[in-house]
């Protein structure tokens, strides 16, 4: 399967990722380290799974650095946009 990988940057805790998809597909939210386990073909974890609605909202676990892959099924089209951590109100 070939996939797209978004190198997402480092994000806070609850950050949360909005991803935009034309058509529904596995997508998987991971650190460096997983994403090094998948690449070389050992178990790795991650959050999220198949999505078959758009918009798909991924709130970030933990303040590091997240890349996000899509899997390319068809003539899909993705966009990801990361929004900051609510505030709560004062």
């Amino acid at each position: 399967m070939q996939y797209v990988i978004y190198d997402l940057g480092e994000h806070k805790k609850g950050s949360v990722a909005e991803i935009q998809l034309s058509s529904a597909t596995n997508v998987r939210l991971m650190d460096k380290l997983n994403l090094d386990y998948m690449k070389f073909g050992n178990e790795y974890t991650y959050f999220g799974g198949y999505v078959s609605t758009s918009p798909f909202f991924l709130t970030i676990p933990e303040t590091r650095r997240w890349f996000l892959l899509i899997d390319l099924v068809g003539h899909l089209k993705h966009s990801v946009v990361v929004h900051p951590p609510h505030l709560p109100d004062a």
